[in-house]
């Protein structure tokens, strides 16, 4: 499951910077072989959107910043691209560029990642119909609540007033199923949070420093997780899994998001 683009905003001018192989190809002394990688169209893209009003800034920043987690989110968007204006899935790669041009206005800039088509942005199910879900509040698995629509945000920092470094997440409605819960990490180059326990319904997840230490975490690592499980063996669906983004300090500490994919 993905959000949209919100329909209110300009539409970017984009343009490829790096097309990915979507084909592996034999040696070159051999004859001339292929095998397919991938179907999907996948690139890196960068965005510019035309000087957006204060207004629009403000309705672009909130979408960033809460709907996609710090643009840590997947998105659907029918942008222009080489192959004509096509809907395509998109997701930040790095943190948009904002620059105040005159007339009062905003100018943005992103570099993000292109994925083929669209993802459905109706509720769907996995894992026999199972959801997950962050706890609320996201440090108590023993009394909190699990809702798929958990999220909240905080900062990430050993030395930080009240930091968020472990965060538990389990499944709903839990009956003695099997879990087995995995992580996806997506950064440049800090180290993976990792799984630090599994306990009956719920997963232990602590994040870490960049280097991997777990403490103290400072600096926090910087990328996008995320968080799925399968259930007596079936998967959780893609767009059901849970999401966790840290983000460069915009003051003293780096800044975390949680929520659904």
């Amino acid at each position: 499951m993905a959000t949209d683009y919100p329909s209110t905003l300009p539409v970017p001018q984009t343009e490829t910077v790096t097309p990915f192989e979507r084909a592996q190809l034999s040696n070159a002394d051999r004859p001339r072989e292929a095998r397919a990688l991938s179907t999907d169209r996948l690139a890196t893209v960068r965005a510019t959107w035309p000087p957006l009003s204060p207004a629009e800034a403000a309705i672009f920043e909130e979408w960033w910043r809460v709907q996609i987690y710090q643009g840590g989110a997947w998105f659907n968007a029918a942008w222009p691209l080489p192959q004509g204006t096509v809907e395509a899935v998109f997701r930040f790669i790095q943190q948009p560029r904002w620059r105040f041009v005159p007339g009062g206005r905003w100018r943005i800039e992103a570099v993000m990642e292109l994925r083929g088509r669209t993802q459905p942005v109706i509720d769907g199910s996995g894992g026999s119909g199972r959801e997950i879900a962050w706890f609320d509040p996201i440090n108590d698995p023993v009394t909190g609540a699990l809702l798929h629509s958990n999220s909240g945000t905080g900062v990430c920092d050993s030395f930080a007033p009240s930091p968020v470094l472990t965060l538990f997440a389990g499944l709903i409605g839990w009956v003695g199923e099997t879990l087995s819960w995995s992580l996806i990490w997506d950064s440049v180059e800090d180290a993976s949070p990792i799984i630090a326990g599994a306990f009956d319904n719920y997963v232990q997840i602590d994040w870490v420093a960049v280097d991997g230490s777990t403490f103290p975490v400072s600096p926090a690592s910087i990328g996008s997780l995320i968080v799925t499980t399968t259930v007596d063996g079936t998967p959780i669906a893609v767009g059901q899994r849970l999401i966790a983004v840290t983000t460069p300090p915009t003051g003293d500490y780096p800044d975390i998001a949680w929520g659904p994919e």
